[in-house]
């Protein structure tokens, strides 16, 4: 079999390659993709993108034991879907020359693979865990009206457990189905 091109095939187009590797940017982050901190971008409504991909970010290095890990996630640290304080100042360690890094994701399955410091052996091991939403990013989108905390005089629901419900309820895979009617 002849595998050489005929002279009447035509070269790739620029449009073909650009869609190969948008499509290969989306399975990378799918697993996640580990950056420096300052290439994390801000898109429309304040959300956080990566070369133009709408993404979610978190620091992988828990500095956490197994055990606060798997006994007690939520003491680790959140992660973004938005440009807020806690997040820009992330981003802007830099400049007191810190150099954080962060993974990049659009998974939607609710666990993030985090590294942790084996005490015994000395070395850098990963697992899985469930990180939850900042609350500063919530702030930022008034996800299901955080931002306005109302009080629901039905059930007696105090400004405080309104916004503790929309936390702890928050669905990535809501927010990346709902977030492109809301901000695109």
């Amino acid at each position: 079999m002849n595998c050489t091109r005929s002279r009447s095939a035509k070269p790739l187009d620029e449009s073909f390659k650009f869609r190969s590797k948008g499509q290969q940017l989306l399975v990378e982050l799918k697993t996640g993709i580990e950056i420096d901190s300052a290439e994390v971008e801000v898109g429309a409504g304040q959300l956080l993108t990566y070369k133009g991909e709408q993404v979610i970010s978190y620091i992988k290095d828990t500095r956490a034991s197994i055990w606060t890990i798997k006994n007690e996630s939520e003491n680790l640290k959140n992660f973004h879907i938005a440009d807020c304080h806690r997040s820009w100042r992330t981003r802007h360690m830099k400049n007191a020359g810190v150099f954080e890094r962060c993974v990049v994701t659009n998974q939607t399955d609710e666990l993030f693979l985090v590294d942790w410091l084996n005490p015994d052996s000395n070395q850098i091991e990963s697992t899985e865990v469930t990180l939850k939403v900042c609350w500063a990013c919530l702030l930022i989108v008034n996800w299901r009206g955080y931002k306005s905390g109302q009080r629901n005089k039905k059930t007696k629901t105090s400004r405080k457990q309104f916004r503790e419900s929309i936390w702890e309820e928050f669905s990535i895979s809501e927010f990346f189905t709902l977030k492109e009617t809301i901000y695109m």
